[in-house]
């Protein structure tokens, strides 16, 4: 038997999930341009730290350091985007003022908004490892590599990137 207060948070699971699916839904629509401009940003970065940095000094593998932490930069500068639009919104339309009007607490709307910016920059995140290995050939090794390891990271990194924003 389901208590008053298990049903009344299935109701705001629901919610949060409905808002979520839309906000996918809605993202879909950019996300093609968004994967580019990630491209566009990473592609010549592992290139001049891999290829050129080293010329003149900098480490060998200091353009494998800079792929694996493109992952987590990816989703710093989705954060820092996501925040300034945040305020854009609570100085401008104020789209924030529906999800608030549903009977739902309030806090849960700050959470699904993380939720969705978690699925968000974890799809541009994402191409950053095969951008890397592709760029950078036998310098990226996977013989050290913990697929286990590199989720639980990856999500971490994501999860306090769109709480930070």
């Amino acid at each position: 038997m389901i208590t008053k207060q298990e049903h009344r948070w299935l109701s705001y699971a629901r919610l949060v999930w409905q808002l979520v699916k839309t906000d996918m839904t809605i993202y879909r629509g950019i996300v093609v341009e968004q994967l580019i401009n990630t491209a566009a940003w990473v592609v010549p970065t592992i290139l001049v730290t891999a290829y050129a940095l080293p010329l003149l000094g900098i480490a060998k593998d200091f353009g494998t350091f800079i792929a694996v932490a493109s992952i987590a930069s990816v989703s710093l500068f989705q954060a820092f985007a996501a925040a300034t639009a945040f305020v854009g919104d609570l100085e401008g339309n104020q789209t924030i003022s529906f999800p608030l009007t549903l009977p739902m607490p309030s806090w849960l709307v700050f959470v699904q908004r993380s939720v969705s910016y978690v699925c968000k920059a974890s799809i541009l995140s994402i191409i950053v490892l095969p951008l890397g290995k592709f760029i950078l050939l036998d310098k990226l090794s996977f013989a050290q590599f913990s697929p286990i390891k590199f989720v639980i990271i990856f999500f971490a990194a994501h999860i306090f990137s769109s709480f930070f924003s």
